[in-house]
């Protein structure tokens, strides 16, 4: 009886645990409780239902006075052996209130049941609004989109449920100048999987242009467009300058993918697709008159620092000073005149040497320009080099300013000695004065016995055989020469295919995208050339691919070749707008180098 009993006990418990299983439970929480105003709350909002299909259950948000929704993701997982859905809804909040702000309880319908969660309290400091009352916030539900949240809801030019790309840019009304940052995005249906991503020839007209990055190797950012979920993916990212006045366009760029649906244990569906991103007008004003100050060149458009140094401070009359000033610019620095020195009484300047540097600091292109001039004194005592300064428009205040370095003192201990240029126009002087030097008018008798007839010398007969003995050395020399400069020619013509991938090797390590195509550019043509033994330097493409086909190259290879040339002429001189990068070039090109091997 006492075991029936606690056979009993066990089943009801068991039973108890399962019905505990069974209902459905809904948890909140907040990565943190107290955040200044304007900041954002990550708020996990956790259901778990048993035995409950999808759709079967309801879960109403409060009214989130205070706060403004501006992200939302959704995650969905299933236990099979459990038979348990889990929903994990994550919002992102913004505190747009301060004070102590509630967050109601959240509130689960399944069936008959009824759950909800706990209520939670955040502290939002700062100055700002107060929260508004109790029921001034429209209820809304997390399957749909607030109306306080106009960015969730809005819907870009060009949107498509499957796949969309557009520009994004931090400012669309600039200085001339002015350096802007713009990325251009590609928007994926997290339902949906894209291969074969191609994208078209970018002509940024009327900007100059420094590409940041390397294309497809951002981050993927999970984004809420509308009522979809989109995985947003970086194409292209520039720091644009824009260099004429007017309204100057971002293109419509084209793409063609492949996008496919389905996955494990579904059939796979492809469908190729091309979209375009819309143009974005971009408005560029000219820089002001008023206020600009007299030597303003450029234009000079940036955050600007000057800085002036010297290598020492006390040297004797006959050392040099280095002097070193260091331009640095948040724009352009090709746009920046170099300095000039003033009228330096007190030195004699020789001419400066200059070092030039482009470099990525954040999310800003920074120039930086170093001149150093060697400074030699003309006098002892404490000398002076005075202030340089340089004119700039700073685009962030809309105002002209003159930076200015420190004015730099330099001891100089003794006098300076007179060099030897000097000395010697003194002493020409002073010979000059004392009169023209005389000499005698009369002539040495040379009374020395005559020499002996040439005929009777050695040298007479080397000389007289030794001409027949040279012309024949000469034709002999030149025979040989020809025939080195044939076995050479064959000789190149075998090495040609290897050095030109040496070349094309150097050229993936230029730093500079301009040098790094030209130099493409350059081992191919030398590659032909030692080939084929015939100069083609100079020849227009047609004329270039006739020659080729004369020799037996394939029509497609010569394509690929003159293709391949013309892509580096436009990336020398808009090396951004080239589509793929120099070593993608230099890799088709080693492959145009292997198929002309090939084939003669």
């Amino acid at each position: 009886m006492r075991r029936a009993l606690s056979v009993s006990f066990a089943l009801l418990c068991l039973l108890s645990s399962a019905a505990a299983l069974a209902q459905p439970t809904v948890s909140v929480s907040v990565d943190r409780d107290r955040i200044a105003f304007g900041e954002t709350v990550q708020l996990s909002v956790r259901v778990q239902t048993v035995g409950v299909q999808p759709g079967q259950s309801d879960l109403e948000a409060p009214d989130l006075r205070g706060f403004r929704l501006v992200g939302r993701y959704q995650r969905n997982s299933y236990d099979s052996l459990r038979k348990q859905n889990t929903t994990v809804l994550n919002l992102t909040l913004q505190a747009e209130a301060t004070g102590q702000l509630t967050i109601e309880p959240f509130t689960l319908r399944s069936g008959s049941t009824v759950v909800k969660s706990d209520p939670l309290t955040i502290t939002v400091t700062g100055s700002g609004p107060a929260a508004p009352p109790a029921g001034q916030n429209q209820a809304t539900r997390p399957g749909g989109d607030p109306a306080d949240a106009p960015d969730a809801g809005a819907v870009p030019e060009g949107f498509d449920r499957a796949v969309f790309i557009g520009w994004d840019i931090d400012a669309t009304e600039v200085w001339l100048g002015q350096q802007v940052e713009a990325r251009l995005y590609v928007y994926v249906n997290r339902d949906l999987r894209v291969t074969n991503f191609n994208v078209g020839k970018i002509d940024l007209e009327g900007f100059w242009t420094h590409e940041r990055g390397q294309r497809g190797r951002t981050r993927s950012q999970l984004v809420q467009v509308g009522d979809d979920v989109f995985v947003r993916d970086e194409v292209a990212h520039y720091q644009l300058f824009p260099i004429r006045t007017g309204t100057l366009t971002l293109p419509p760029v084209t793409t063609q993918m492949q996008v496919s649906r389905g996955g494990f244990a579904r059939r796979v569906r492809r469908q190729q697709l091309e979209r375009s991103a819309p143009p974005l007008p971009v408005t560029v004003k000219a820089l002001p008159q008023s206020g600009r100050p007299a030597g303003f060149r450029g234009p000079t458009v940036g955050r600007l620092d000057l800085r002036a140094s010297v290598d020492r401070r006390r040297v004797s009359a006959d050392e040099g000073v280095q002097l070193t000033v260091q331009t640095r610019i948040e724009g352009m620095i090709a746009n920046t005149p170099e300095l000039e020195l003033p009228d330096l009484p007190d030195f004699r300047a020789f001419p400066p040497t200059t070092r030039t540097d482009v470099r990525d600091e954040d999310d800003t292109v920074v120039g930086v320009r170093t001149q150093t001039w060697l400074l030699k004194p003309k006098k002892a005592g404490r000398l002076t080099i005075p202030a340089l300064s340089l004119p700039t428009f700073d685009p962030s205040t809309g105002r002209y300013a003159v930076q200015r370095t420190r004015p730099l003192t330099v001891e100089v201990r003794g006098e300076p000695t007179k060099d030897a240029a000097g000395a010697g126009d003194e002493a020409g002087a002073d010979d000059a004065a004392d009169g023209p030097a005389l000499r005698t008018i009369r002539q040495d008798a040379d009374l020395s016995p005559a020499a002996p007839p040439a005929a009777g010398s050695w040298w007479f007969w080397l000389a007289l055989l030794g001409a027949p003995l040279a012309f024949a050395g000469l034709v002999l020399n030149d025979r040989l020469q020809a025939r080195r400069d044939a076995d050479a020619g064959g000789r190149a013509a075998r090495k040609a295919a290897g050095r030109a991938r040496d070349a094309l090797d150097a050229a993936q390590r230029q730093g500079d995208p301009a040098l790094a195509y030209g130099a493409v550019a350059n081992a191919l043509i030398a590659y032909l050339e030692a080939r084929f033994q015939q100069p083609f330097k100079g020849l227009t493409h047609p004329q270039l691919a006739q020659a080729l086909r004369d020799r037996g190259v394939p029509d497609a290879t010569v394509g690929a070749l003159v293709s391949e040339l013309e892509n580096c002429d436009f990336a020398r001189f808009a090396p951004a707008a080239a589509g793929g990068s120099a070593g993608e070039a230099a890799a088709r090109a080693e492959a145009i180098v292997g198929q002309i091997e090939g084939a003669v």
